[in-house]
C-alpha cells in the first residue's frame, strides 16, 4: 500500500476556499488538483525539484484549452495558491542538452490540498523563525481587513426631507402638506394650521410630527369640525325671526270701534250717515 495520498482540507464551521474556487473558477480548481497530484512530496531528488513543486503546461492532458489554462494559472498565482518558479523563457539550458518543457510551479500551502509531504503538518514555505511572516501573510491580512471593513461600514442613510414653516409654530415637508391638502382641501387645511399654530404657541407644546397630529382622526381635525358646526348653528339662529317681533310691512287690524251717530267727515254720500240720524 502506497503512502501517497491527497487530502482535501476542510476547516470546520468556516467557508472552505476549495468550495469558493470550484464554484467561481472551476478551471483553476482543476489545474490546482493536477498540481497537487504531481507535486514532489520528498526532498533530495537529483533534478532539484523542491517539495511541493510540479511541472505543468500540458494543458491538453488536463482537459483545458490553452487560453483557459493560462487564465486558471493566473488566478491561482493572484490568490496565492501557487507561485511560478520558472518557465521555458526563464529556465536555464541543461548541460547535457535535455531541457524540461513546461512551467515549474509550487504549492504555497495546504489550504485546499495536503500532498502528505515529508514536512508533515507544516506549510511548504514554513518560516524559519516565528518573527518572519509567511509569504502570503500580507495577502491574508488585506483580505481580513476588507472583510472587517465591509462589516463595520455603516449603510448610508437616505437624506431627510427639509421641513417648511407654514405657520409660526407648524412645520411640514412639502409632501406632507400636499397630502393634507389633497385630503382636506385648502380652506379646511388653513383652519387646521391656524388651530394647531395657536395651540402650540399658547401652550408651548411640541410634537414629534405636526403632520401626524393633523391627520384624520386627530384632535386638530375634530376641533375644526366642532368650530365649523358651532358657526353654522349660530348663523342659522341669527337669520330666524325673533319671537314676539312683528314682521315689517305687515298690516295689522285697527282697534277703533264703531260709534253710532257719528258722522264720517269728508263724505257727502248719505250712505255714510248711520241709520236713525235725520237732519232737520
Amino acid at each position: 500500500m502506497t503512502d501517497r495520498f491527497l487530502k482535501l482540507n476542510i476547516e470546520k464551521d468556516t467557508e472552505h476556499e476549495g468550495d469558493w474556487l470550484a464554484a467561481k473558477y472551476p478551471n483553476a480548481f482543476i489545474l490546482l488538483y493536477f498540481i497537487a497530484r504531481r507535486a514532489r512530496r520528498t526532498s533530495g531528488s537529483l533534478d532539484g525539484i523542491p517539495v511541493g513543486a510540479a511541472h505543468i503546461g500540458d494543458w491538453k492532458k488536463i482537459g483545458l484549452s490553452r487560453q483557459n489554462y493560462r487564465t486558471a494559472l493566473k488566478i491561482l498565482v493572484v490568490n496565492n495558491f501557487v507561485e511560478i518558479l520558472e518557465t521555458n523563457r526563464t529556465r536555464k539550458k541543461s548541460t547535457n542538452g535535455s531541457t524540461t518543457e513546461g512551467t515549474l510551479v509550487k504549492l504555497l500551502d495546504t489550504r485546499i490540498w495536503d500532498i502528505n509531504s515529508e514536512l508533515t503538518n507544516h506549510r511548504y514555505n514554513h518560516c524559519p523563525t516565528t518573527a518572519q511572516p509567511l509569504p502570503n501573510h500580507e495577502q491574508e491580512r488585506i483580505r481580513k481587513k476588507k472583510n472587517v471593513k465591509k462589516e463595520t461600514t455603516p449603510t448610508p442613510s437616505l437624506p431627510v426631507p427639509s421641513k417648511i414653516k407654514f405657520r409660526e409654530f407648524v412645520e411640514l415637508t412639502q409632501s406632507e402638506f400636499d397630502s393634507l391638502l389633497a385630503k382636506n382641501g385648502e380652506e379646511f387645511l388653513n383652519l387646521m394650521l391656524d388651530v394647531l399654530d395657536a395651540y402650540k404657541g399658547s401652550s408651548g407644546k411640541k410634537y414629534d410630527s405636526d403632520f401626524h397630529t393633523m391627520k384624520q382622526g386627530g384632535w386638530v381635525v375634530n376641533r375644526v369640525k366642532e368650530d365649523l358646526q358651532k358657526q353654522k348653528l349660530a348663523h342659522e339662529k341669527n337669520i330666524r325671526p325673533s319671537q314676539g317681533v312683528k314682521p315689517q310691512g305687515s298690516i295689522q287690524p285697527s282697534d277703533t270701534k264703531f260709534q253710532p251717530g257719528r258722522v264720517l267727515r269728508g263724505s257727502n254720500d248719505e250712505r255714510s250717515i248711520p241709520s236713525g240720524v235725520v237732519n232737520e
